[in-house]
């Protein structure tokens, strides 16, 4: 549903609305949507609160929770002044479709490269270790890229040194080498 929203829904809002590049701010599948759209289509900047990225146990257990609230409190009511009398069938089109096992391999990774705007992303601690790999990971296809330009004289990456310069970065950088990537014209 968040593809639905970020690639149909939400187009045809911004075309009515007469805008053509957004900021747009999202927090959960608002945000979501948000980096979906902008991976598809020109806006001037992302800000992502707390983006699903993918699916994580720690998001299954706070739906879980949450439909435990749903049932034991007056959370219905409360979501109504928002949802009117759709309320149920939105909350649990929602929490239903986040616990199906087929639906345990949705992820953004293939449309995050894809988002060239000024992105500001805000997650929590839970997620760090990954993100710190996935920026390790990401920096050195850059700097592999960068070594293959004509015009970049120079790559400065902890993972393409050579002698006591790499000897360092692989002692003291285990587990990636960083997210940075310096070059020269």
């Amino acid at each position: 549903y968040n593809h639905r929203y970020a690639l149909e829904e939400l187009p045809a809002v911004l075309k009515f609305c007469e805008i053509e590049k957004p900021i747009l701010f999202g927090h959960s599948d608002g945000a979501s949507i948000a980096l979906i759209h902008a991976s598809h289509f020109p806006v001037n900047a992302v800000i992502s609160e707390a983006a699903h990225i993918f699916v994580e146990e720690i998001s299954l257990a706070g739906i879980r929770d949450a439909v435990k609230i749903w049932q034991t409190t007056n959370l219905p009511q409360r979501l109504e002044r928002y949802h009117g009398d759709k309320t149920e069938q939105i909350f649990f089109a929602w929490a239903d479709t986040w616990q199906r096992d087929e639906f345990r391999e949705w992820n953004l990774m293939a449309e995050l490269p894809n988002i060239t705007c000024p992105s500001l992303i805000i997650q929590g601690m839970e997620t760090l270790p990954l993100r710190i790999r996935e920026h390790s990971k990401n920096a050195a296809a850059v700097a592999d890229w960068l070594t293959k330009q004509s015009g970049v004289t120079e790559v400065i990456f902890p993972g393409l040194q050579t002698g006591e310069s790499r000897r360092r970065a692989d002692t003291y950088m285990s587990g990636g080498y960083s997210g940075l990537v310096g070059f020269a014209l």
